[in-house]
């Protein structure tokens, strides 16, 4: 426990105060019914007493009480930066002055550094807090580990879309997206926190009494809060299929007519005021402009239009995400970049992958780079792998038309318009074969790589052999079902994730499949069902003739599997 802190806090009660607009009476009658208790509990209790940020920090490895110099601010910077302060002071949501003009912090203070930014596309400016600046830093008393949160998407959006196009018979008739003001702000901070969120502008110190932007936890504590949120909307107010991202809600809404929302005097859909009037209920700021529907909506910085059923990106933001993959890998100074500047570019192309979902294995290598890495400003060597899958993603996303068509991923092998049967041996080779064709294929092994599961490697090249053939075709299909009796081989082509040398196949594969626009599918098979081919990669064509007496066999070249951004998509 810190003492200094602890008798700073007792001894100035006017600086360390619970600030936060939410009715939190209100907001604990409406989670009565929600069955984890200790989770709703503990929210319910950051509201009142302010909320901890996940530190497990070593006090001893940490100074009492740290200072950090104020920055050189332009004079215009300087004028936004004391208005705003000026502004959160009379909110509450930042103490009154104290002390002289850069005098002394108080024991267990820590001061964290701000300075001014300018908003996107705009000639305003947005504070900055730096939490992870400079030594001994309140980010770096967070394990990332701990504040790791799963978000929303305008995939999993395209998902409902979808299903409830089934279940209805027809598509819905409008999108919304509804944002909260100023999300992290309204949260309250513990006052052992507040303590080290000193915040000084032109010399005038003052206290950041609540949630900040800045902090890495920032976002956990947020999506906490707004995660019952949800659970009232869906569960208690019935506003079914409602997704959020950070602070945006979303969703889409089946009702050809819009109602009234007296507080804007607008109407809107019916999902949308239900959710805004929960907003109201537990007293949760929003402001009008960030209230948006129609049947076409941008969500997350996509256009998702539903008449179409189509998820689109702009060109500017296409073009703006290639450069910047291109900037990362070949103006890199040394051929490093910081942690956090690995984790910025992997967030951006991950982004992108809601419009290109089949280029996540590029981003593998990187993630691979950045495992197990803590130290913010530490470098982190771009090495030939990397170079290679990044620019890769790069010319794909720029020849890429930035359109995602919505279809569903829901279906079996009785849709496929092509169906293959693959095994791998190591006492024979490679071997799939066509049921619909009566035609089976052989190969001999090439050498696999080092540091691989010879046969699984064997079992994925097969798959890749399979789809390669499928795009020789004269009738191209736009469902491929592929079976393989390897349950790694299945989960790899599925989920798109794979360890360093396999990640190559699944390179090559998604390359293929883009080019030849195929929704494939890897099926398990038992291997007792898969008599075929298992027959034909154990060179035992008897065995297989026995069981498709009119199977005609041929030999195959696996393909090269190496890819560049020299390769046309």
């Amino acid at each position: 426990m810190n003492e200094a802190a602890l008798r700073t806090i007792a001894e100035n009660p006017t600086l360390f105060k619970i600030v936060t607009p939410v009715d939190v009476d209100r907001f604990e009658a409406l989670l009565v019914n929600h069955p984890n208790r200790p989770f709703v509990e503990s929210v319910i209790y950051g509201l009142r007493h302010g909320f901890w940020p996940c530190s497990n920090a070593d006090p001893d490895k940490y100074p009492s009480t740290r200072d950090f110099p104020e920055r050189d601010h332009s004079p215009a910077d300087l004028e936004f930066l004391k208005q705003q302060c000026e502004e959160e002071e009379c909110c509450g949501r930042f103490s009154a002055p104290f002390g002289t003009p850069n005098g002394p912090l108080q024991p267990g203070m820590f001061c964290v550094p701000v300075h001014a930014v300018p908003k996107p596309n705009s000639d305003k400016f947005r504070m900055v807090v730096d939490h992870s600046a400079g030594d001994f830093s309140l980010n770096s008393m967070i394990d990332r580990s701990d504040v790791h949160v799963d978000l929303d998407n305008v995939q999993d959006l395209a998902h409902n879309l979808l299903l409830r196009q089934r279940l209805r018979g027809k598509p819905s008739r409008w999108l919304f997206k509804s944002d909260v003001s100023m999300a992290y702000r309204r949260l309250p901070m513990h006052p052992l926190w507040q303590v080290k969120q000193v915040i000084t502008v032109d010399g005038i110190r003052r206290i950041d009494r609540c949630n900040n932007f800045g902090g890495r936890a920032s976002g956990m504590l947020w999506c906490a809060f707004m995660s019952l949120v949800l659970w009232i909307a869906v569960h208690e107010k019935g506003i079914d299929g409602l997704l959020a991202y950070i602070d945006d809600c979303f969703s889409d809404d089946p009702s050809e007519h819009l109602i009234y929302y007296a507080r804007y005097d607008d109407f809107l859909p019916p999902k949308q005021v239900a959710l805004l009037l929960l907003w109201d209920e537990i007293l949760l700021p929003h402001d009008k402009p960030k209230q948006v529907f129609g049947s076409v909506c941008t969500i997350i910085g996509l256009d998702v239009d539903l008449p179409r059923m189509l998820i689109s990106l702009s060109e500017e933001r296409r073009i703006t995400l290639v450069t910047a993959v291109r900037d990362f890998v070949l103006n890199a100074p040394a051929r490093c970049r910081r942690l956090v500047e690995w984790q910025r570019i992997l967030g951006h192309m991950n982004w992108g992958l809601n419009v290109t979902p089949l280029l996540r294995p590029a981003l593998q290598s990187g993630y691979d780079k950045t495992a197990g890495r803590t130290i913010r400003n530490a470098p982190i060597y771009v090495n030939a792998a990397v170079t290679r899958d990044f620019l890769w993603f790069a010319h794909v996303f720029e020849r890429f038309d930035g359109v995602h068509i919505i279809t569903s991923r829901e279906w079996d092998s009785s849709q496929a318009d092509l169906i293959l049967n693959c095994d791998a041996s190591l006492s024979g080779g490679l071997a799939f074969w066509s049921p619909h064709h009566a035609r089976g294929f052989i190969s001999e092994h090439p050498p696999a790589p080092v540091d691989t599961e010879t046969i699984f490697w064997y079992e994925a090249l097969t798959v890749v052999s399979a789809l390669d053939w499928a795009c020789s075709l004269p009738q191209k299909p736009n469902r491929l079902a592929i079976f393989s009796d390897s349950l790694n081989t299945v989960q790899m082509f599925n989920s798109l994730r794979a360890r360093p040398h396999y990640n190559d196949l699944l390179l090559y594969a998604c390359r293929t499949l883009l080019l030849h626009r195929i929704d494939l599918r890897v099926f398990h098979i038992a291997g007792e069902l898969n008599v075929v081919a298992d027959a034909l990669s154990r060179n035992l064509l008897h065995v297989a003739s026995q069981y498709q007496p009119a199977l005609r066999i041929h030999l195959f070249t696996p393909p090269r599997v190496t890819l560049g951004a020299e390769e046309e998509c």
